[in-house]
Protein backbone atom coordinates (compact mmCIF):
# COMPACT_ATOMS: atom_id res chain seq x y z
CA UNK A 1 0.00 0.00 0.00
CA UNK A 2 1.32 3.44 -0.97
CA UNK A 3 -0.05 6.32 1.06
CA UNK A 4 0.85 9.57 2.79
CA UNK A 5 0.26 9.44 6.52
CA UNK A 6 1.36 12.64 8.21
CA UNK A 7 5.13 12.66 7.88
CA UNK A 8 5.32 9.14 6.52
CA UNK A 9 7.04 8.36 3.25
CA UNK A 10 4.98 9.65 0.29
CA UNK A 11 4.20 7.78 -2.90
CA UNK A 12 6.05 10.62 -4.66
CA UNK A 13 9.50 11.99 -3.95
CA UNK A 14 9.47 15.77 -3.81
CA UNK A 15 12.42 18.14 -4.18
CA UNK A 16 11.09 21.26 -2.53
CA UNK A 17 11.78 24.77 -3.70
CA UNK A 18 10.56 27.73 -1.62
CA UNK A 19 10.05 31.33 -2.67
CA UNK A 20 7.41 34.03 -2.24
CA UNK A 21 4.80 32.08 -4.15
CA UNK A 22 6.01 28.51 -4.56
CA UNK A 23 5.68 26.70 -1.25
CA UNK A 24 5.97 23.03 -2.17
CA UNK A 25 6.70 22.48 -5.83
CA UNK A 26 9.00 19.95 -7.41
CA UNK A 27 11.64 20.63 -10.06
CA UNK A 28 10.73 19.03 -13.38
CA UNK A 29 12.31 15.65 -13.82
CA UNK A 30 12.70 14.94 -10.08
CA UNK A 31 9.32 13.25 -9.69
CA UNK A 32 8.67 9.52 -9.42
CA UNK A 33 5.04 8.32 -9.43
CA UNK A 34 4.18 4.67 -8.79
CA UNK A 35 2.24 3.11 -11.64
CA UNK A 36 1.80 -0.51 -10.50
CA UNK A 37 -0.86 -1.47 -7.98
CA UNK A 38 -0.18 -4.21 -5.44
CA UNK A 39 -1.99 -7.49 -5.93
CA UNK A 40 -3.41 -7.36 -2.39
CA UNK A 41 -5.57 -4.26 -2.89
CA UNK A 42 -8.95 -4.54 -4.58
CA UNK A 43 -9.27 -0.78 -5.13
CA UNK A 44 -7.07 2.13 -6.20
CA UNK A 45 -7.50 5.84 -5.60
CA UNK A 46 -5.27 7.89 -7.88
CA UNK A 47 -4.77 11.51 -8.79
CA UNK A 48 -4.15 12.94 -12.23
CA UNK A 49 -0.94 14.14 -13.79
CA UNK A 50 -1.59 17.32 -15.78
CA UNK A 51 0.34 20.04 -17.60
CA UNK A 52 -0.38 23.77 -17.72
CA UNK A 53 1.21 27.17 -18.18
CA UNK A 54 1.28 29.80 -15.41
CA UNK A 55 -2.11 31.51 -15.35
CA UNK A 56 -3.91 28.60 -17.05
CA UNK A 57 -7.06 26.84 -15.93
CA UNK A 58 -6.68 23.09 -15.82
CA UNK A 59 -9.20 20.26 -15.29
CA UNK A 60 -7.92 17.78 -12.73
CA UNK A 61 -9.49 14.40 -11.91
CA UNK A 62 -9.71 12.34 -8.74
CA UNK A 63 -9.93 8.76 -9.96
CA UNK A 64 -11.10 5.41 -8.65
CA UNK A 65 -10.37 1.92 -9.95
CA UNK A 66 -12.66 -0.53 -8.16
CA UNK A 67 -12.79 -4.29 -8.66
CA UNK A 68 -16.03 -4.55 -6.67
CA UNK A 69 -19.09 -2.26 -6.28
CA UNK A 70 -18.62 0.92 -4.20
CA UNK A 71 -21.39 2.69 -2.31
CA UNK A 72 -19.54 5.79 -1.05
CA UNK A 73 -16.17 7.50 -0.69
CA UNK A 74 -14.60 9.80 1.91
CA UNK A 75 -11.52 11.54 0.52
CA UNK A 76 -9.03 14.04 1.94
CA UNK A 77 -6.74 15.72 -0.59
CA UNK A 78 -3.98 18.29 -0.23
CA UNK A 79 -2.98 20.83 -2.91
CA UNK A 80 -0.36 23.58 -2.73
CA UNK A 81 -2.50 26.67 -2.10
CA UNK A 82 0.41 28.96 -2.94
CA UNK A 83 0.73 27.60 -6.48
CA UNK A 84 -2.80 26.54 -7.50
CA UNK A 85 -6.31 27.14 -6.25
CA UNK A 86 -9.63 25.50 -7.13
CA UNK A 87 -12.44 27.49 -8.71
CA UNK A 88 -14.75 24.50 -9.14
CA UNK A 89 -15.16 20.98 -7.81
CA UNK A 90 -17.91 18.75 -9.15
CA UNK A 91 -19.07 15.20 -9.82
CA UNK A 92 -20.65 16.25 -13.12
CA UNK A 93 -19.25 14.27 -16.02
CA UNK A 94 -17.65 11.66 -13.73
CA UNK A 95 -18.58 8.14 -12.66
CA UNK A 96 -20.18 9.64 -9.55
CA UNK A 97 -22.47 12.00 -11.46
CA UNK A 98 -25.59 10.05 -10.37
CA UNK A 99 -24.63 9.83 -6.70
CA UNK A 100 -27.45 11.05 -4.47
CA UNK A 101 -25.04 13.00 -2.28
CA UNK A 102 -21.84 14.82 -3.22
CA UNK A 103 -20.22 17.51 -1.06
CA UNK A 104 -16.84 19.05 -0.43
CA UNK A 105 -15.23 21.25 2.21
CA UNK A 106 -12.27 23.50 1.52
CA UNK A 107 -9.67 24.22 4.23
CA UNK A 108 -10.55 21.05 6.13
CA UNK A 109 -9.12 20.96 9.67
CA UNK A 110 -8.57 24.72 9.30
CA UNK A 111 -5.65 24.15 6.93
CA UNK A 112 -5.46 25.98 3.62
CA UNK A 113 -5.13 23.55 0.73
CA UNK A 114 -6.92 20.62 2.43
CA UNK A 115 -10.20 19.59 0.80
CA UNK A 116 -12.64 16.90 1.99
CA UNK A 117 -14.79 15.21 -0.67
CA UNK A 118 -17.71 12.93 0.27
CA UNK A 119 -19.90 11.03 -2.17
CA UNK A 120 -22.78 8.68 -1.30
CA UNK A 121 -24.54 6.70 -3.99
CA UNK A 122 -27.81 6.07 -2.11
CA UNK A 123 -28.79 8.05 0.99
CA UNK A 124 -32.05 6.21 1.64
CA UNK A 125 -30.92 2.61 1.52
CA UNK A 126 -29.11 0.63 4.24
CA UNK A 127 -27.56 -1.22 2.60
CA UNK A 128 -27.63 0.89 -0.60
CA UNK A 129 -29.72 -0.26 -3.54
CA UNK A 130 -27.57 -2.47 -5.80
CA UNK A 131 -28.67 -0.35 -8.78
CA UNK A 132 -27.36 2.84 -7.12
CA UNK A 133 -23.84 1.78 -6.24
CA UNK A 134 -20.80 2.37 -8.44
CA UNK A 135 -20.16 -0.82 -10.43
CA UNK A 136 -16.63 -2.14 -10.96
CA UNK A 137 -14.69 0.07 -13.32
CA UNK A 138 -12.13 2.79 -13.72
CA UNK A 139 -12.29 6.59 -14.05
CA UNK A 140 -12.86 9.89 -12.29
CA UNK A 141 -15.27 10.37 -9.39
CA UNK A 142 -14.58 14.08 -8.82
CA UNK A 143 -13.18 16.84 -10.99
CA UNK A 144 -11.39 20.03 -9.94
CA UNK A 145 -10.89 23.13 -12.02
CA UNK A 146 -7.60 24.63 -10.82
CA UNK A 147 -6.05 27.97 -11.71
CA UNK A 148 -2.27 27.92 -11.77
CA UNK A 149 -0.68 31.00 -10.19
CA UNK A 150 0.22 33.53 -12.87
CA UNK A 151 3.90 33.80 -12.05
CA UNK A 152 6.84 32.83 -14.21
CA UNK A 153 8.58 31.55 -11.05
CA UNK A 154 6.45 28.39 -11.33
CA UNK A 155 7.64 27.54 -14.83
CA UNK A 156 9.46 24.21 -14.88
CA UNK A 157 8.09 22.98 -11.56
CA UNK A 158 5.74 20.22 -10.45
CA UNK A 159 2.90 21.21 -8.10
CA UNK A 160 2.02 18.15 -5.98
CA UNK A 161 -1.59 17.04 -5.41
CA UNK A 162 -1.76 14.22 -2.86
CA UNK A 163 -3.90 12.17 -0.51
CA UNK A 164 -3.34 12.93 3.19
CA UNK A 165 -4.26 10.95 6.32
CA UNK A 166 -5.02 12.95 9.46
CA UNK A 167 -7.54 10.84 11.41
CA UNK A 168 -5.51 8.16 13.17
CA UNK A 169 -6.58 5.91 14.87
CA UNK A 170 -10.05 5.85 13.22
CA UNK A 171 -8.45 5.72 9.77
CA UNK A 172 -11.47 6.98 7.85
CA UNK A 173 -9.63 9.36 5.52
CA UNK A 174 -9.58 8.17 1.92
CA UNK A 175 -11.79 5.14 2.47
CA UNK A 176 -14.75 3.60 0.65
CA UNK A 177 -17.81 1.51 1.47
CA UNK A 178 -19.01 -1.50 -0.46
CA UNK A 179 -22.51 -2.32 -1.74
CA UNK A 180 -23.60 -3.44 1.75
CA UNK A 181 -22.35 -0.25 3.41
CA UNK A 182 -19.34 -1.98 4.98
CA UNK A 183 -16.13 0.07 5.19
CA UNK A 184 -13.34 -0.60 2.72
CA UNK A 185 -10.35 0.38 4.81
CA UNK A 186 -7.02 1.94 3.95
CA UNK A 187 -5.26 -1.43 3.97
CA UNK A 188 -7.49 -2.53 1.08
CA UNK A 189 -6.72 0.48 -1.12
CA UNK A 190 -3.69 1.59 -3.08
CA UNK A 191 -3.07 5.37 -3.29
CA UNK A 192 -1.21 7.18 -6.03
CA UNK A 193 -0.55 10.89 -5.73
CA UNK A 194 -0.50 13.26 -8.68
CA UNK A 195 0.78 16.63 -9.81
CA UNK A 196 0.40 19.57 -12.15
CA UNK A 197 3.54 20.13 -14.21
CA UNK A 198 3.96 23.83 -15.00
CA UNK A 199 5.40 24.25 -18.47
CA UNK A 200 8.38 26.41 -19.30
CA UNK A 201 7.20 29.75 -20.69
CA UNK A 202 9.85 30.34 -23.33
CA UNK A 203 12.07 33.37 -23.82
CA UNK A 204 10.96 36.80 -22.69
CA UNK A 205 10.44 39.13 -25.66
CA UNK A 206 9.64 42.52 -24.14
CA UNK A 207 6.92 44.29 -26.09
CA UNK A 208 5.30 41.14 -27.53
CA UNK A 209 2.06 41.24 -25.54
CA UNK A 210 -0.04 39.08 -27.87
CA UNK A 211 2.74 36.48 -28.26
CA UNK A 212 2.71 36.49 -32.06
CA UNK A 213 6.49 36.89 -32.34
CA UNK A 214 6.49 40.64 -33.11
CA UNK A 215 7.23 43.25 -30.44
CA UNK A 216 5.89 46.83 -30.27
CA UNK A 217 3.01 46.41 -32.71
CA UNK A 218 -0.39 48.07 -32.72
CA UNK A 219 -1.85 44.62 -32.01
CA UNK A 220 0.28 44.46 -28.84
CA UNK A 221 -1.16 47.82 -27.81
CA UNK A 222 -4.73 46.66 -28.48
CA UNK A 223 -4.35 43.49 -26.42
CA UNK A 224 -2.58 45.39 -23.63
CA UNK A 225 -5.29 48.06 -23.43
CA UNK A 226 -8.00 45.37 -23.56
CA UNK A 227 -6.30 43.71 -20.59
CA UNK A 228 -6.69 46.91 -18.56
CA UNK A 229 -10.37 47.23 -19.48
CA UNK A 230 -11.39 43.57 -19.15
CA UNK A 231 -8.71 41.26 -17.70
CA UNK A 232 -11.20 38.39 -17.50
CA UNK A 233 -11.82 38.37 -21.23
CA UNK A 234 -8.25 39.35 -22.11
CA UNK A 235 -6.03 37.69 -19.49
CA UNK A 236 -2.25 37.80 -19.57
CA UNK A 237 -0.22 34.78 -18.61
CA UNK A 238 3.14 34.98 -16.90
CA UNK A 239 5.10 35.33 -20.13
CA UNK A 240 2.84 38.13 -21.34
CA UNK A 241 3.30 39.92 -18.03
CA UNK A 242 7.07 39.51 -18.31
CA UNK A 243 6.90 40.91 -21.84
CA UNK A 244 4.84 43.88 -20.60
CA UNK A 245 7.60 45.48 -18.52
CA UNK A 246 8.53 47.86 -21.32
CA UNK A 247 9.90 50.63 -19.11
CA UNK A 248 12.07 48.09 -17.20
CA UNK A 249 10.94 49.19 -13.73
CA UNK A 250 10.21 45.57 -12.65
CA UNK A 251 6.50 46.46 -12.30
CA UNK A 252 4.64 44.35 -14.82
CA UNK A 253 1.47 45.31 -16.65
CA UNK A 254 1.33 48.97 -15.59
CA UNK A 255 -0.09 52.06 -17.25
CA UNK A 256 3.49 53.32 -17.49
CA UNK A 257 4.28 50.25 -19.62
CA UNK A 258 1.29 51.01 -21.84
CA UNK A 259 2.49 54.58 -22.36
CA UNK A 260 5.97 53.27 -23.15
CA UNK A 261 4.47 50.92 -25.72
CA UNK A 262 2.61 53.81 -27.40
CA UNK A 263 5.80 55.87 -27.49
CA UNK A 264 7.78 53.04 -29.06
CA UNK A 265 5.09 52.49 -31.70
CA UNK A 266 5.23 56.19 -32.55
CA UNK A 267 9.02 55.96 -32.81
CA UNK A 268 8.67 53.18 -35.36
CA UNK A 269 10.31 50.53 -33.16
CA UNK A 270 9.62 46.96 -34.24
CA UNK A 271 11.43 43.72 -33.45
CA UNK A 272 11.95 40.89 -35.97
CA UNK A 273 9.22 38.31 -36.17
CA UNK A 274 9.76 35.10 -34.23
CA UNK A 275 6.29 33.55 -34.58
CA UNK A 276 3.58 32.96 -37.15
CA UNK A 277 1.31 35.85 -38.20
CA UNK A 278 -2.47 35.67 -38.05
CA UNK A 279 -4.57 34.99 -41.16
CA UNK A 280 -6.45 38.31 -40.95
CA UNK A 281 -6.38 40.58 -44.00
CA UNK A 282 -7.30 44.23 -44.49
CA UNK A 283 -7.35 46.77 -47.30
CA UNK A 284 -6.35 50.44 -46.91
CA UNK A 285 -6.85 53.04 -49.63
CA UNK A 286 -6.77 56.78 -50.28
CA UNK A 287 -9.40 58.80 -52.12
CA UNK A 288 -9.82 62.46 -52.98
CA UNK A 289 -13.00 64.07 -51.64
CA UNK A 290 -13.30 67.77 -52.47
CA UNK A 291 -10.24 69.54 -51.11
CA UNK A 292 -9.41 66.70 -48.70
CA UNK A 293 -7.87 63.25 -48.97
CA UNK A 294 -9.61 60.38 -47.20
CA UNK A 295 -7.80 57.31 -45.92
CA UNK A 296 -10.18 54.37 -45.39
CA UNK A 297 -10.07 50.68 -44.52
CA UNK A 298 -12.03 47.57 -45.47
CA UNK A 299 -12.09 44.53 -43.16
CA UNK A 300 -14.39 41.70 -42.14
CA UNK A 301 -13.54 42.21 -38.45
CA UNK A 302 -13.75 45.01 -35.90
CA UNK A 303 -10.61 47.16 -35.80
CA UNK A 304 -8.87 47.97 -32.52
CA UNK A 305 -6.07 50.23 -33.73
CA UNK A 306 -4.22 51.51 -36.79
CA UNK A 307 -0.75 52.98 -37.29
CA UNK A 308 0.07 54.82 -40.52
CA UNK A 309 3.43 56.15 -41.66
CA UNK A 310 3.05 58.69 -44.50
CA UNK A 311 5.95 59.90 -46.62
CA UNK A 312 5.42 63.58 -47.47
CA UNK A 313 6.68 66.05 -50.03
CA UNK A 314 5.46 69.14 -48.18
CA UNK A 315 4.97 70.18 -44.55
CA UNK A 316 1.71 69.05 -42.94
CA UNK A 317 -0.21 70.97 -40.30
CA UNK A 318 -1.33 68.82 -37.38
CA UNK A 319 -4.72 70.54 -37.45
CA UNK A 320 -5.33 69.40 -41.03
CA UNK A 321 -5.54 65.72 -39.97
CA UNK A 322 -8.91 64.80 -38.47
CA UNK A 323 -10.09 61.45 -37.11
CA UNK A 324 -13.41 60.27 -38.55
CA UNK A 325 -14.10 57.88 -35.65
CA UNK A 326 -15.48 59.65 -32.58
CA UNK A 327 -14.78 56.79 -30.19
CA UNK A 328 -11.08 56.61 -31.08
CA UNK A 329 -8.10 58.76 -30.14
CA UNK A 330 -5.49 60.02 -32.60
CA UNK A 331 -1.86 60.68 -31.82
CA UNK A 332 0.33 62.46 -34.40
CA UNK A 333 4.04 62.89 -34.97
CA UNK A 334 5.00 65.16 -37.87
CA UNK A 335 8.33 66.06 -39.47
CA UNK A 336 9.22 67.76 -42.72
CA UNK A 337 9.19 64.44 -44.57
CA UNK A 338 6.97 62.12 -42.54
CA UNK A 339 3.63 61.96 -40.75
CA UNK A 340 2.95 59.18 -38.24
CA UNK A 341 -0.67 58.62 -37.25
CA UNK A 342 -1.72 56.31 -34.41
CA UNK A 343 -5.47 55.67 -34.07
CA UNK A 344 -6.32 53.93 -30.82
CA UNK A 345 -8.61 53.92 -27.78
CA UNK A 346 -7.65 53.94 -24.12
CA UNK A 347 -11.11 52.69 -23.05
CA UNK A 348 -11.65 49.69 -25.32
CA UNK A 349 -13.22 51.51 -28.27
CA UNK A 350 -13.27 49.79 -31.62
CA UNK A 351 -14.09 50.56 -35.23
CA UNK A 352 -16.73 48.53 -37.08
CA UNK A 353 -16.13 45.86 -39.69
CA UNK A 354 -16.73 46.74 -43.32
CA UNK A 355 -15.57 49.75 -45.32
CA UNK A 356 -15.11 52.96 -43.31
CA UNK A 357 -13.09 56.17 -43.41
CA UNK A 358 -10.20 56.51 -40.96
CA UNK A 359 -8.91 60.06 -41.28
CA UNK A 360 -9.32 63.14 -43.44
CA UNK A 361 -6.30 65.22 -44.46
CA UNK A 362 -7.42 68.67 -45.56
CA UNK A 363 -5.65 70.58 -48.36
CA UNK A 364 -2.87 68.03 -48.68
CA UNK A 365 -2.28 65.33 -51.28
CA UNK A 366 1.49 65.13 -51.72
CA UNK A 367 2.10 61.94 -49.75
CA UNK A 368 2.24 58.19 -50.06
CA UNK A 369 1.51 55.54 -47.47
CA UNK A 370 4.88 54.06 -46.52
CA UNK A 371 3.65 51.47 -44.00
CA UNK A 372 0.48 50.41 -42.22
CA UNK A 373 0.05 48.41 -39.02
CA UNK A 374 -3.55 47.36 -38.29
CA UNK A 375 -4.93 45.19 -35.47
CA UNK A 376 -8.32 43.70 -34.80
CA UNK A 377 -10.24 44.39 -31.59
CA UNK A 378 -8.77 41.27 -29.94
CA UNK A 379 -5.17 42.34 -30.51
CA UNK A 380 -4.29 40.25 -33.57
CA UNK A 381 -2.23 41.73 -36.39
CA UNK A 382 -3.73 41.82 -39.88
CA UNK A 383 -1.86 41.61 -43.18
CA UNK A 384 -2.59 44.93 -44.91
CA UNK A 385 -2.75 45.57 -48.65
CA UNK A 386 -2.89 49.02 -50.20
CA UNK A 387 -5.56 49.55 -52.84
CA UNK A 388 -4.17 50.09 -56.34
CA UNK A 389 -4.55 53.52 -57.88
CA UNK A 390 -7.69 53.99 -59.95
CA UNK A 391 -8.23 56.30 -62.93
CA UNK A 392 -11.61 58.03 -63.09
CA UNK A 393 -13.71 57.35 -66.15
CA UNK A 394 -15.27 60.17 -68.15
CA UNK A 395 -18.72 61.32 -67.05
CA UNK A 396 -21.35 58.76 -68.03
CA UNK A 397 -19.11 55.70 -67.51
CA UNK A 398 -19.95 54.49 -64.01
CA UNK A 399 -19.19 51.28 -62.14
CA UNK A 400 -21.68 51.09 -59.29
CA UNK A 401 -20.92 49.51 -55.92
CA UNK A 402 -21.83 45.86 -55.90
CA UNK A 403 -24.79 44.74 -53.81
CA UNK A 404 -25.02 43.20 -51.37
CA UNK A 405 -21.60 44.05 -49.96
CA UNK A 406 -20.32 42.19 -47.96
CA UNK A 407 -21.92 39.20 -49.71
CA UNK A 408 -22.38 35.44 -49.56
CA UNK A 409 -22.72 33.53 -51.81
CA UNK A 410 -23.22 35.96 -54.72
CA UNK A 411 -23.28 39.67 -55.50
CA UNK A 412 -24.67 41.87 -58.31
CA UNK A 413 -22.42 44.30 -60.22
CA UNK A 414 -23.91 47.04 -62.41
CA UNK A 415 -22.28 49.67 -64.65
CA UNK A 416 -23.32 52.45 -67.04
CA UNK A 417 -21.84 53.10 -70.50
CA UNK A 418 -22.17 56.52 -72.11
CA UNK A 419 -21.46 55.12 -75.58
CA UNK A 420 -21.10 51.64 -77.11
CA UNK A 421 -17.80 50.12 -75.97
CA UNK A 422 -15.68 47.01 -75.75
CA UNK A 423 -15.95 46.00 -72.08
CA UNK A 424 -14.12 43.64 -69.77
CA UNK A 425 -15.38 43.08 -66.21
CA UNK A 426 -12.71 41.27 -64.20
CA UNK A 427 -12.39 40.18 -60.55
CA UNK A 428 -8.93 40.44 -58.90
CA UNK A 429 -7.72 39.42 -55.46
CA UNK A 430 -5.76 41.62 -53.04
CA UNK A 431 -2.46 40.62 -54.65
CA UNK A 432 -3.62 41.78 -58.07
CA UNK A 433 -4.08 38.26 -59.43
CA UNK A 434 -6.96 37.71 -61.82
CA UNK A 435 -9.66 35.50 -60.27
CA UNK A 436 -12.24 35.38 -63.05
CA UNK A 437 -13.58 37.37 -65.99
CA UNK A 438 -17.28 38.11 -65.72
CA UNK A 439 -17.71 39.90 -69.05
CA UNK A 440 -15.65 40.30 -72.23
CA UNK A 441 -17.92 41.74 -74.91
CA UNK A 442 -18.98 44.74 -76.97
CA UNK A 443 -21.99 46.40 -75.34
CA UNK A 444 -24.37 49.19 -76.26
CA UNK A 445 -24.71 52.40 -74.26
CA UNK A 446 -26.84 52.07 -71.15
CA UNK A 447 -26.89 50.10 -67.92
CA UNK A 448 -25.53 46.58 -67.80
CA UNK A 449 -24.85 44.07 -65.08
CA UNK A 450 -23.29 40.77 -64.04
CA UNK A 451 -23.39 38.40 -61.09
CA UNK A 452 -20.34 36.98 -59.35
CA UNK A 453 -20.92 33.75 -57.42
CA UNK A 454 -17.69 33.82 -55.41
CA UNK A 455 -15.90 31.30 -57.66
CA UNK A 456 -12.77 31.51 -59.80
CA UNK A 457 -12.40 30.86 -63.50
CA UNK A 458 -12.23 27.09 -62.81
CA UNK A 459 -15.45 27.06 -60.78
CA UNK A 460 -13.70 26.70 -57.43
CA UNK A 461 -15.05 28.62 -54.43
CA UNK A 462 -12.62 31.33 -53.32
CA UNK A 463 -11.73 32.21 -49.74
CA UNK A 464 -13.35 34.94 -47.67
CA UNK A 465 -11.72 38.32 -48.06
CA UNK A 466 -11.47 41.49 -50.12
CA UNK A 467 -11.64 41.43 -53.92
CA UNK A 468 -11.67 44.06 -56.67
CA UNK A 469 -14.12 44.29 -59.54
CA UNK A 470 -12.49 46.22 -62.40
CA UNK A 471 -14.38 47.63 -65.36
CA UNK A 472 -12.14 48.17 -68.42
CA UNK A 473 -13.44 50.12 -71.43
CA UNK A 474 -11.90 51.71 -74.52
CA UNK A 475 -11.51 55.03 -72.69
CA UNK A 476 -10.42 54.02 -69.19
CA UNK A 477 -10.95 51.81 -66.19
CA UNK A 478 -12.63 51.92 -62.81
CA UNK A 479 -12.61 49.60 -59.78
CA UNK A 480 -14.77 48.78 -56.78
CA UNK A 481 -13.96 46.82 -53.64
CA UNK A 482 -16.04 43.77 -52.75
CA UNK A 483 -15.99 41.69 -49.60
CA UNK A 484 -16.86 38.00 -49.55
CA UNK A 485 -17.78 36.77 -46.05
CA UNK A 486 -18.47 33.08 -45.39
Amino acid sequence: MNRNRGGAKSSMKYSLRFNRIVTACTVLGALAVPTVRSDAAAHTLWLDSAHAYPGDRVFYNVNLTNDAPVGSFNLLIKYDAGAVWPVNLTADGTRAADFEYFSFTYDEHGTQGNVRIIGIADLSGDPPSPTAVLPPGDGSVARFTFIVANTIDLAGLYVPIRFIFLDSPTDNDNTLTDETGAKIGQSQIDYYDGWIAVREMGDVNVGDINLNGFAYEVSDYVYFSNYFMNPTRYPMNALQLANSDMNHDFIQGSIADLVTLINKIMQGVKAPQTGAPSDLTALVETERSGDATLISYLTDFEVGGVYLALQTSEPVSRTSIVSLNENMNVRLLTTDTEVRVFIYSMDGGRMPAGGHDLISIAGFSGFEIRSVDLADADGRTAAVSLAPSVDQLPDGFVLHQNYPNPFNPETHIEFDLATPSDVRLIVYDLLGREVTTLLDATLDAGRHGAVWNGRDAHGRAVASGVYFCRLETETGAFSRKMMLMK
